[in-house]
């Protein structure tokens, strides 16, 4: 909360997601629309996730966002004005130089 600037437990997400998807600087994730935040993609164990979860903090619950159409980590992803939020980039499948030139928009 930054208003009060504290902390406070939430909902577990739905699954481990280590390196999902990285905004600017070191953020982990990308606000959506409505203040809700977007987790797209990421690296478990030695697979790669082509899933996406939305947390919403008004119900401090999460929703499956659909899937990627290519698993992907080390990718970008931008909220766009319009509410849709593009992830673009990131490395692929077999994660040793497989970049991606691909973008995909996800839409609420």
């Amino acid at each position: 909360d930054p208003v009060q600037n504290i902390w406070t437990p939430t909902d577990p997400s739905p699954k481990p997601r280590p390196r999902p998807t990285i905004t600017s600087g070191n953020e982990r994730a990308s606000l959506a629309a409505g203040g809700r935040v977007l987790v797209v993609g990421g690296e478990l164990g030695n697979d790669l996730v082509a899933g996406a979860d939305l947390y919403d903090p008004a119900t401090n619950s999460w929703l499956s966002a659909g899937s990627l159409s290519a698993p992907r980590w080390l990718h970008t992803a931008t909220a766009l004005a319009n509410g849709l939020v593009l992830v673009t980039g990131g490395a692929g499948p077999d994660k040793r130089g497989s970049y991606l030139a691909s973008a995909e928009i996800w839409s609420p």
